[in-house]
């Protein structure tokens, strides 16, 4: 016969169960809106409409660094670059603060739903938005600003490096660093940066594009590094620049990240010698294809070439935390196992109820920056004219650049402006 002690610990544990089942959809549904924000941008949703629809959506505390992530990047391929300035900087904050990871949320997690705990970015993501702020001030021409933001970029790297692994490690945020150096005449630690770029891409079997291998002939052969410069020299075909011809930096942002999804799986319970239902974060196929932009100057036509496919850094970001992710769902899976055993003991009617609401409680993780490019690309051209023309899928730009400095173009296959700042 129940007690009264046991009659409050299972109406405890069916409330518990119950609100979650309210609780979770609304989770999901929210990073849902994201992801068809995301899948409409590549179907040409225009850049302002998807900003105004992701304010819409608005966001939950325990995703607010996601929500501004994406907000932020959207605004910087838009123009906005006050605003994106300063939603990287609330997510830039939110995932710091959470680095010290609380034992609530572990819990929450390891009993409950990942959906629970607070976003707090994965390894590319905290590097990345160091390098989205240095290029927002950067096309803000705040010099200044992109140093510090390249700086705090490399801290971060160094925080996430590993022995024989380049997760968290980004060619793109070396190369940026590099350019940032070089337009304040800091060539020494720019050229630091273009050989952690190269040696990067060459850790990943990848191939270094041409403004990154020019960069490594021109700085050695400006440093009076002969022998390394002869070495990159004949290793790339490539001969040093004339230093007196003012430099164009230009940055291309291509497609849209493949969003991440949900599925059901069966995996053995070996407790109880049964097969339990856990739901896992996946990404389909990669079926993105690198489309670059064309730059014209007066002598040539010069194509954007990838030097980071955030694409396949997002799904190494993802397979290198699925043991630990499977392990928390199985083992979560478990402890709601053994609360419906419980509960049947006392009543068959609340134990199957309770085993309705552990599988509507069960959803996966599926949260990421969903907004962030599949490729970045770049390229460099060397003009005497006041003008460069870019030619883009929305057609041709003409572009006034500096007639006395260098200037740095941000450009993106979702919208048809062009941006550039003369230094």
């Amino acid at each position: 016969m129940n007690t009264i002690a046991d009659i409050k610990i299972i109406t405890s544990q069916l409330f518990i169960l119950a609100i979650l089942a309210f609780i979770l959809p609304g989770c999901a549904t929210h990073n849902k809106g994201m992801s068809e924000v995301a899948n409409q941008l590549r179907q040409n949703l225009p850049v302002e409409t998807a900003v105004s629809k992701i304010k819409t959506l608005g966001t939950e505390s325990n995703s607010s660094a996601q929500y501004q992530l994406n907000l932020g990047y959207l605004q910087l391929i838009s123009g906005d670059f006050k605003s994106a300035l300063s939603n990287f900087e609330q997510a830039k904050r939110t995932m710091k603060a959470l680095d010290a990871i609380s034992v609530t949320e572990t819990v929450t997690a390891a009993t409950v739903n990942e959906t629970l705990t607070s976003y707090d970015g994965w390894p590319t993501d905290k590097v990345l938005v160091h390098s989205m702020m240095a290029m927002a001030y950067l096309l803000s021409n705040d010099l200044d600003g992109a140093r510090v933001e390249v700086l705090q970029a490399d801290v971060q790297m160094q925080k996430l490096a590993k022995a024989k692994s380049t997760q968290g490690q980004l060619a793109f945020s070396r190369y940026l660093a590099g350019v940032v150096y070089e337009l304040n005449s800091e060539f020494d630690s720019a050229l630091v940066s273009y050989r952690q770029a190269y040696t990067i891409l060459t850790s990943r079997s990848e191939p270094s594009p041409k403004p990154l291998q020019q960069s490594l002939v021109n700085l050695t052969a400006r440093l009076g590094l002969s022998q390394e410069s002869k070495k990159y020299t004949k290793k790339f075909n490539v001969t040093p620049s004339k230093q007196s011809l003012k430099k164009q930096f230009i940055f291309s942002f291509d497609g849209v990240v493949t969003q991440m999804s949900q599925r059901k799986t069966q995996l053995w319970w070996s407790i109880d010698d049964v097969y339990l239902s856990v739901a896992l974060p996946q990404f389909t196929r990669n079926n993105y294809i690198a489309k670059g932009a064309s730059v014209i100057n007066q002598t040539s036509k010069i194509k954007t070439q990838a030097i980071e496919y955030i694409e396949k850094r997002a799904r190494e970001d993802l397979q290198s935390e699925m043991g630990k992710i499977t392990a928390v769902a199985l083992a979560r899976a478990g402890i709601k196992f053994q609360t419906v055993k419980e509960m049947n003991k006392n009543d068959s009617t609340l134990g199957a109820f309770a085993n309705v609401l552990t599988i509507l409680s069960e959803v996966a993780d599926t949260r990421h920056w969903g907004m962030l490019p599949s490729s970045i690309q770049v390229a460099t051209a060397q003009s005497s004219q006041p003008t460069l023309t870019v030619t883009t899928k929305f057609g041709n730009k003409s572009l006034t650049i500096s007639e006395t400095g260098n200037s740095v173009i941000l450009l993106s296959s979702l919208t048809s402006k062009v941006h550039v700042t003369n230094f």
